[in-house]
């Protein structure tokens, strides 16, 4: 196996979305789509061409898309196993390639499964013969679909064998107070795995702590901004702490509190909010987003140093 590492610069440049599919109508599990970073100038011209192919062979699989950052990966690697150039006027690039697609675990370097597609493009520039060699990649292969079904049956039985492992190094994280790390872990764990509902259990302790945690910061910094100037210059430099504590933390009660103090001393509206839930959407839907997003945190910061492996 070889390395390859890109750059956060590289993900947030190439990274086309996550997608979520389901083994059975109740399972959904995170891949994100990536490509990595080039020295050949390939991807300047010809990445969009690319990952539209990419998204075309995952929503042939039955998936869907959006744009969160996900503990696993569906990423390429070229092998160019001829070019001739071809003399004009004009003159054309032809490119023989091999494209090994895997799927691997990005921050855990592991690699599922892989599966190679060879390719043929002509262009009158190296870039365009890319291009119209992916032009050329067919969504309904059959050997991506079973290539992706593997990957996705062998992530399941990955986290059915580990995740009281998984579970109990999310936990360490969080007495640690590594909390966002903590909630990727165990947001991770699939709905169709055997450990999802520990996995659950153990993500609404950690929440708790994560938010109790951070309510005790925020509320603690807004309070010192506020004695220290009661007027619309401090109310402005308290709320800015506010709006980061969470309905769910200890300390909320005390932060409306704290909102309604100012209010009635500036005696204006203040321009913050304290986070609520909203009433039209599920109570538990809401949590779980939330906790989705303390995870995805982690992840986006994660970024710089992500790693795919190679076999």
């Amino acid at each position: 196996m070889k390395k390859l590492i890109g750059k956060v610069s590289t993900v947030l440049m190439f990274l086309a979305g996550v997608v979520s599919y389901g083994q059975t109508e109740k399972c959904e599990l995170s891949l994100m789509a990536y490509i990595p970073e080039q020295t050949d100038g390939l991807y300047s011209g010809a990445s969009g061409q690319l990952m539209t192919k990419l998204k075309s062979f995952i929503m042939a699989s039955g998936l869907g898309s959006s744009d969160d950052y996900a503990q696993f990966a569906i990423t390429p690697e070229f092998n160019v196993v001829e070019k001739n150039i071809l003399p004009g006027p004009p003159r054309s690039f032809v490119l023989d390639l091999e494209m090994t697609l895997f799927v691997g675990d990005a921050f855990g370097q592991k690699v599922f499964a892989s599966t190679t597609v060879p390719l043929k493009g002509v262009g009158e520039s190296e870039t365009k013969a890319y291009i119209n060699a992916f032009k050329k990649l067919n969504p309904k292969n059959k050997e991506v679909a079973a290539f992706i079904d593997e990957a996705k049956k062998k992530i399941i039985a990955y986290y059915d064998s580990n995740y009281t492992t998984i579970i109990k190094k999310a936990e360490t994280q969080a007495n640690q107070k590594n909390f966002e790390e903590a909630m990727f872990l165990l947001m991770a764990i699939p709905d169709c795995s055997k450990g999802y509902d520990a996995g659950m259990k153990s993500a609404e302790k950690v929440y708790q702590l994560y938010v109790d945690h951070t309510c005790m910061e925020n509320f603690n910094k807004a309070k010192a901004a506020w004695n220290s100037q009661q007027d619309a210059y401090g109310a402005h430099e308290a709320g800015q702490y506010l709006i980061d504590i969470f309905p769910e933390s200890k300390c909320y009660s005390a932060a409306i509190a704290l909102q309604r103090e100012m209010k009635a001393k500036v005696k204006e509206d203040l321009d913050f909010e304290i986070k609520v839930y909203n009433d039209a959407v599920s109570l538990e839907q809401q949590r779980i987003e939330a906790w989705k997003a303390v995870g995805t945190a982690f992840a986006k910061r994660k970024g710089d140093t992500y790693v795919i492996l190679r076999r």
